[in-house]
């Protein structure tokens, strides 16, 4: 899907009632899962109208919802003004083609927003730099499909194996990575499960270099 597309679909976004179920039971999971404080900071990417985001503020500090759609993020701005909810900050923010932002984040959250992405591996280098270290990474996403989710437009993946993606993620450096199932969507008559992937950061440093823990010789 096109940056145009997303741009078009923004004004009636949160008019689909299943989001909002799938973003409620996506933040029901990483509550359950993440030991989410009050004093860390966040980055949901690929964030859309930033759903997710508002659902999790309560629980955070502040939120950098991020979205290379600019329709997307004025959306999230009106919900921001309207809401009075000053911990979530908007962002237009491409890491495909932009560099990172310049902070680090305790958690960094992502809900069906990877399989939009060509180059997973290169996605999940930068969320692991980004990351402080013990910080958390989230992925919510659709189990492997048949290409039935996305009929008229082409994605460049089809869901994950999340064994597969967890994988990916580790070669990445993350550690602990575990998954489970967290929700049914229906959509075209059919009903496609989501799971929800997570991981952290390791707590120590480690020299670019050489690998060793820091403080090194090198």
């Amino acid at each position: 899907m096109s940056q145009a597309h997303f741009d078009q679909a923004a004004a009636t976004w949160d008019a689909d009632p299943t989001r909002m179920g799938m973003s409620k039971a996506f933040a029901t999971a990483i509550v359950a899962t993440v030991p989410l404080q009050a004093a860390w900071s966040a980055m949901e990417y690929g964030c859309g109208t930033a759903t997710l985001s508002f659902l999790l503020a309560g629980k955070l500090g502040k939120i950098t919802a991020a979205d290379a759609s600019p329709g997307m993020i004025e959306q999230v701005h009106r919900k921001v003004v309207a809401g009075g909810i000053a911990n979530v900050q908007p962002r237009l923010l491409d890491l495909t083609d932009a560099p990172p932002p310049g902070e680090r984040f305790d958690v960094i959250f992502c809900a069906m927003a990877l399989h939009h992405v060509a180059d997973i591996a290169s996605l999940a280098a930068k969320f692991a730099a980004l990351l402080l270290p013990g910080g958390w990474l989230a992925i919510a996403d659709l189990h492997a499909e048949d290409g039935s989710f996305h009929p008229d437009v082409a994605v460049p993946h089809h869901g994950f194996e999340p064994e597969e993606l967890a994988a990916v993620f580790a070669a990445a450096g993350l550690t602990g990575l575990a998954w489970r199932t967290v929700h049914e969507l229906e959509r075209h008559g059919r009903r496609y499960p989501l799971f929800l992937l997570t991981g952290r950061r390791p707590d120590v440093s480690r020299c670019d270099l050489c690998g060793d823990l820091l403080p090194c010789p090198l």
